[in-house]
């Protein structure tokens, strides 16, 4: 059904994609997982009240609503600490999932050839691109297509994201 480039091509998409998205989402299991800060929603609200306040006329009231302000941004900085914490729980597994998936594969592909092209075309450097697999001159190995494909794929993510 499929040839085994285009598999290898498909997991370097798959892998990719995981690659690029395990921090959001690390950040959102860690924000389900450790709840959501309704503090965050009251620091806004409180510091335009505060704003409205004279120092000089409702020192009392100022002086309330700064100490509340106060303690809300500590809880918010202590809840921010618990999210990322459970986000690297997260995140470093993933990482290291998706490493040993890339190592397997790496490996399993290093001996089979994705194509080959004529010789002529790539007579300079056609021994460098059959070399994991050590198949004869003009064949590419799977290994040099993966580690191209995952740079196009690089290149073409970060051109999408404007960076």
């Amino acid at each position: 059904m499929y040839d085994s480039p285009t598999i290898c091509l498909l997991l370097a998409i798959l892998l990719e994609v995981c690659l690029q998205s395990a921090p959001s989402i690390s950040r959102w299991i860690a924000r389900v997982y450790c709840g959501s800060c309704y503090v965050a929603d009251q620091i806004p609200i409180l510091a335009s009240s505060l704003k409205v306040l004279s120092v000089v006329d409702d020192f009392a009231k100022y002086a309330k609503i700064t100490r509340q302000l106060q303690q809300l941004k500590e809880q918010s900085s202590a809840h921010d600490r618990r999210v990322w914490k459970c986000s690297l729980w997260v995140l470093v597994p993933l990482y290291v999932i998706l490493v040993l998936v890339s190592i397997r594969y790496a490996v399993l592909m290093r001996t089979m050839v994705a194509f080959r092209l004529p010789v002529n075309l790539v007579s300079p450097i056609g021994a460098v691109l059959a070399f994991p697999a050590g198949g004869e001159e003009g064949t590419v190995s799977m290994w040099w297509w993966l580690a191209a494909s995952r740079h196009i794929l690089r290149t073409g993510v970060s051109a999408i994201r404007g960076g």
